[in-house]
């Protein structure tokens, strides 16, 4: 027996939000990941990944690992390229991770694209009359997923990307991390650019 959603339930609030994504782009969402990195999952504990090789440091609320640690399980890698993963944590539970590869932002991106779709783009103006641009992904449980030019912190929380530099940092974000990061794009005077697809 097939059922319809019903009006207002979560269900039918994610068949409309896919429709109008649908509408406004032209082409289906594909799933963005919505519960961290690979094994890496949001809302683990620091003890948590200390039991799969991460080093913490629970004052600075960081756990991180990398093919240096010797540890390496494969978990750690970005498209093929070896990768340190970082976590953040805030009250012991990961709140964002962000994966750092010697891979070119061009290349993530045009994987990413085809597993994703188009990103959404945040273009700002500098003083000094350069554009900065951020790319990022949003999924359906409200997480993204932000190609970043370094390890985002409070004292930088936005980073924008260079295609040519040959380093990339990929941010995946909980729900409020992706608040947070879309209130810096506001408060940074970040607007919606236009995605032009890197040749």
């Amino acid at each position: 027996m097939n059922s319809k959603p019903v009006r207002g339930s979560r269900a039918w609030r994610k068949a409309a939000a896919l429709l109008t994504a649908f509408a406004l782009t032209g082409c289906f969402i594909r799933e963005v990941p919505s519960d961290g990195f690979k094994a890496i999952k949001f809302g683990s504990t620091s003890k948590q990944l200390e039991a799969v090789g991460f080093q913490c440091f629970v004052e600075q609320r960081i756990c991180t690992r990398s093919k240096h640690d010797g540890l390496n399980t494969g978990e750690d890698t970005l498209l093929h390229h070896f990768a340190t993963v970082t976590a953040t944590l805030v009250d012991d539970k990961v709140r964002s991770i962000v994966v750092r590869a010697y891979a070119r932002p061009s290349d993530v991106l045009e994987i990413f694209e085809r597993k994703y779709g188009p990103p959404v783009v945040a273009v700002a103006h500098t003083p000094a009359g350069l554009e900065a641009t951020l790319l990022y992904w949003l999924s359906t449980a409200n997480t993204a997923v932000v190609i970043v030019g370094g390890p985002v912190s409070s004292a930088y929380p936005l980073r924008p990307v260079s295609m040519s530099q040959p380093e990339v940092c990929v941010e995946y974000l909980d729900a409020t991390a992706t608040t947070e990061f879309l209130a810096n794009l506001r408060a940074a005077r970040f607007e919606p650019g236009t995605y032009r697809k890197i040749l």
